[in-house]
């Protein structure tokens, strides 16, 4: 537990807009001025692992969700020999809390071409992401980090301006590939929902190479931020880090299991880690051998994950890159503490997963995942089908089918599809991929804001699902091309799609293991049953008061209409500027090409 104590007084003003240009998100301030004032900060931190003794218990029959990360710790799991990279906006391994697990041999700065201490170099979201990593404990200072024993070294990527460009990606994703385990990504496309950005050609190939030559061929591990942009619409089916099958996409949740309000929407998100939204956060390192208490969002999300693969690879470190996404989705919770994570839109396919477009296969269980590790056997080598559909013109909306017949695949586990199509409103295009199974994937999410831009293309572009996991693809596969809002049809054409399956022509899992699993997953048909309470052991006598009821009420009285206003306001002058400034003359908005520079934002640092 760590207790906070603090009084600022802050006060600022100011007006500037932002824009794209070149390719890249510039902003243009008239003016600015901001002052703050802080009277007086006191912290206290009381962790189990930095008292003495270690007595600090949960209570008896307590049915609070963890990561079941102590658990792990007291198995003997904690990181130790395995390397994770944090690819940021640099790492300053001279800080008290990093520096006993920095390794400054492996560190490197793409933004000045050198390898160079990070100390004056770095803006403080890298060096967030590394505490909650490995930070060390029983030191007095800002927690303790997840992989406490594992070795760190920043990969600095970005500039103050945040723009990297496809050859720097590459060559950081790849970085000193024979020595570091996992690339924690804390980072991605900007969350302006309209955006449609993937990789690099030079950076797809990176991730390729990464899974095929780092650990000594086992595949290094990238774990990449859904994304921040639920306030404003925005869906990660859109974003081609999440899309790749090479990556480890996270979202967060809140302490009390409800959605936060940053928390974007795919297929293709694997699992969920604790972060917050509004009040709170997670304490870690800042700047200048400092604290902070309020690090946030995915950002915070994806590196508590890379701690928790961290502690994985120390049960096991003969796993591959594709062993440790089976132990996710075999290991990650729906309903932690005995109730649903809120407003996931769960399903139960029929290999018997519980899957979210917003959690994917729930709550990482750092317990579950080193018990899996330490008894797995490699999974089956990868098999790869991709069945063409139709290449003539169709008018849509429509559904379109593919026959999967001749596919030696009987477990899947990425399914795909690869569309050229356009769309009189793109942002209320709505895909959804039915499986033989019945099970259907919602492929896309609807975008408002792109409904405003007049793009209209959807140019090779790859969306990736995780809901089919361990089926059978065998059979008859269904494409239905929509409108998300019927108020207002839209039409189009698409050109050609294909569908591409991954997964194994026998079971992935050993028979033990299987039986194992199988006996705590229970396959229902009955919907999820959601608390509508904080997921916590509440005693007779914490009863809400009359008066906090109230309070709670003219609260959301006051906020929610501010809250609703700004978009109306703000909506229009985004779309001017975009229009005067990024529109381009294809009309589209599709992958990077090579060398171009464009933004990439940090998941969860208050500052951007």
């Amino acid at each position: 537990m760590t207790i906070w104590a603090w009084l600022d007084l802050r006060a600022g003003i100011g007006l500037s807009w932002q824009y794209f240009q070149s390719s890249h998100l510039a902003r243009k301030t008239m003016f600015s001025f901001e002052k703050e004032w802080t009277v007086m900060t006191i912290s206290f931190k009381l962790t189990e692992f930095q008292t003495k003794g270690n007595s600090k218990k949960r209570p008896e029959g307590s049915n609070e969700p963890t990561l079941n990360v102590i658990s792990s710790w007291k198995s003997g799991y904690t990181g130790k020999g395995i390397v994770v990279g944090v690819v940021d906006d640099g790492v300053d391994g001279s800080h008290p809390e990093l520096k006993d697990n920095y390794r400054w041999d492996l560190s490197y700065d793409y933004v000045a071409g050198k390898q160079v201490p990070f100390g004056t170099r770095v803006s403080g979201h890298g060096n967030k992401c590394a505490g909650v990593i490995a930070g060390k404990r029983n030191n007095d200072l800002c927690g303790v980090g997840i992989a406490y024993e594992a070795n760190i070294t920043g990969i600095r990527l970005f500039d103050d301006d945040i723009k990297s460009t496809d050859a720097t990606e590459s060559a950081a994703l790849v970085h000193k590939l024979e020595s570091i385990d996992i690339y924690s990504n804390s980072w991605g496309p900007g969350d302006m929902a309209w955006q449609i950005e993937g990789p690099g050609p030079l950076t797809s190939a990176a991730l390729e190479k990464g899974i095929q030559k780092g650990r000594d061929k086992r595949g290094a591990i990238y774990t990449f931020a859904a994304g921040n942009g639920g306030m404003t619409g925005d869906s990660c089916a859109y974003n081609g880090y999440v899309n790749s099958i090479y990556t480890i996409a996270i979202n967060g949740v809140n302490k009390d299991g409800s959605r936060p309000s940053y928390a974007e929407e795919c297929p293709g998100i694997m699992a969920t880690t604790y972060s917050s939204d509004m009040g709170g956060g997670i304490v870690t390192v800042d700047n200048a051998n400092g604290c902070v208490s309020d690090f946030t969002a995915s950002s915070a999300a994806t590196a508590i994950a890379s701690g928790l693969i961290a502690l994985t690879l120390h049960a096991n470190p003969n796993l591959t890159w594709r062993d440790v996404q089976h132990i996710i989705a075999n290991s990650a919770r729906a309903a932690p503490g005995e109730v649903w994570l809120k407003q996931g839109h769960w399903l139960q396919n029929k290999a018997g997963f519980h899957i979210s477009k917003v959690y994917g296969f729930g709550l990482m269980d750092a317990g579950k995942m080193v018990m899996l590790a330490s008894k797995w056997k490699k999974v089956p080598e990868q098999i790869k089908c991709e069945i063409e559909g139709s290449d003539k013109d169709i008018k849509i909306p429509g559904t379109v089918s593919i026959e999967v017949k001749d596919c030696a695949i009987k477990f899947l586990e990425h399914v795909q599809i690869r569309v050229n199509l356009n769309f009189s409103r793109r942002g209320d295009l709505s895909l959804q991929l039915r499986a033989p199974s019945g099970t259907t994937s919602p492929m896309t999410g609807k975008r408002y804001i792109d409904n405003l831009t007049g793009f209209r293309n959807l140019t090779d572009w790859i969306i990736t699902s995780l809901f089919h996991w361990e089926e059978d693809p065998t059979g008859r596969w269904e494409l239905k091309i929509d409108d998300f809002d019927k108020r207002y049809p839209s039409s189009g054409q698409l050109h050609g799609w294909s569908l591409i399956l991954y997964g194994t022509s026998s079971d992935p899992l050993t028979s033990e293991l299987r039986s194992e699993i199988d006996s705590t997953r229970v396959i229902s048909t009955e919907k999820p049953k959601y608390s509508t309470k904080p997921m916590r052991t509440v005693t007779p006598t914490e009863q809400p008061s009359s008066t906090a009821k109230t309070n709670k009420a003219s609260w959301k009285k006051i906020v929610i209409p501010i809250v609703l206003s700004v978009p109306a306001i703000l909506i229009p002058f985004a779309v001017y500027y975009y229009c005067r400034f990024y529109k381009k003359q294809d009309n589209n908005a599709v992958t990077v090409q090579q060398g171009s520079v464009h933004l990439k934002r940090p998941r969860g640092d208050k500052k951007n």
